[in-house]
């Protein structure tokens, strides 16, 4: 059987795609599943950290986010047309709320409202020092294609309180 030419561009494309989602970030990168969350949370809560200031890249959308008592107060870089929906859905709760919606529609894509395919890859990268989900990256091929999001910088307010005693600006890396 001879493949067409639009199948082997699709096919093509299909595994440069996926080669590109294991390589990205390097070797950083872990597979999503509900054991890396668990833990990555365990870290953020560890970190008590309730007031802080992101800038989070959501596909093409880049948004400043400033949270404080555990709740976000203020977006930046929303379109006026865009519906944010719940705003603490930006926080780094709203965000591991995410990692555990794209992980349950992967598992279970008849249960969820969201649609999902098994054969997404699903990658993520957790800040080694307080656990936040860095970046995460899905990738289906499919009709889904790709969703990604990246904590570009975070930052503990002034007065935030941290059990590990250094609520400072973190130097992001390049």
């Amino acid at each position: 059987m001879r493949l067409k030419p639009p199948i082997l561009f699709l096919l093509g494309a299909t595994i440069a795609l996926f080669v590109w989602a294991f390589t990205a970030g390097g070797c950083r990168m872990q597979t999503l599943t509900a054991d890396a969350i668990a833990h990555a949370h365990a870290k953020w809560t560890a970190a008590s950290l309730s007031d802080y200031d992101l800038v989070i890249q959501l596909d093409s959308l880049k948004l400043a986010v400033t949270v404080r008592a555990d709740h976000v107060t203020r977006i930046e870089g929303i379109d006026a047309n865009l519906n944010v929906g719940r705003p603490d859905d930006y926080s780094i709760e709203g965000l591991f709320d995410v990692l555990e919606l794209e992980l349950q529609a992967h598992q279970n894509p008849a249960d969820s409202s969201r649609p999902g395919t098994p054969h997404a890859l699903m990658r993520v990268r957790f800040d080694p020092q307080y656990g936040y989900p860095e970046h995460y990256l899905r990738s289906s091929g499919g009709p889904t294609g790709t969703h990604e999001f990246k904590v570009l910088s975070f930052r503990p307010a002034a007065g935030s309180i941290s059990l590990r005693g250094d609520a400072h600006p973190m130097p992001r890396r390049p």
